[in-house]
């Protein structure tokens, strides 16, 4: 998918252009001014081109149209000055952005409902389908599934008590102090006392 977004040198345009292209879209930056909208689209990264663009000349939107074919996604953000009286005076007009994201069915064309991914022979893969074919999808895949393994090990859950034949470390530090033995507060035990524990314990 092409997006393009006017203005987009700084700002809301700017950061609007850098979550386009986080998307994986390519994203033409469009700037009157070519030196900042250069530097902006070296800083977002991406799929992101520049587009020399003023919205106020007829000439550039033209050039910038022939550039760029065909659109997804058209974001004016670029703020037009001028009072319509033929005066030096200018105001900036403010307009609020509201973006959509559509997705297309990769199967079947048309609107899709989710982004489904998967990984086969360790690549990964990602393919936007409707409700009816990612259904399908599934389906499909279910008899695999059920007899397949999953991936990966689970991390470790820290339980609140000590492995079964392991001694807890407070008991240990009480049996030392009433032997005489010195043992930190906190901190690993020392090993010699592990062993005088443990033979005292076994009446060694």
């Amino acid at each position: 998918m092409v997006a393009l977004v006017t203005g987009a040198n700084n700002g809301i345009g700017k950061e609007i252009a850098r979550q386009l292209a986080d998307t994986g879209l390519i994203v033409y930056v469009g700037s009157r001014d070519a030196a900042r909208g250069q530097r902006a689209v070296a800083e977002i990264g991406g799929e992101t081109r520049l587009l020399a663009l003023g919205v106020t000349d007829d000439a550039s939107i033209a050039d910038a149209a022939r550039q760029a074919g065909t659109l997804d996604i058209l974001v004016n953000n670029a703020g037009i000055s001028g009072d319509g009286a033929g005066t030096h005076r200018s105001r900036k007009v403010a307009m609020a952005q509201k973006v959509t994201i559509a997705l297309e069915d990769d199967l079947t064309g048309g609107p899709a409902a989710q982004t489904v991914r998967f990984a086969v022979d360790g690549t990964g893969y990602e393919i936007d389908l409707n409700a009816t074919n990612a259904a399908a999808f599934t389906k499909q895949l279910a008899p695999y599934l059920e007899h397949a393994r999953r991936t990966g090990r689970a991390q470790p859950r820290r339980g609140g008590r000590a492995a079964a034949g392991r001694p807890r470390s407070g008991d240990v530090r009480a049996w030392a102090k009433e032997h005489g033995l010195a043992v930190g507060a906190r901190g690993r035990i020392p090993a010699g006392v592990l062993e005088q524990y443990h033979a005292a314990a076994h009446g060694r």
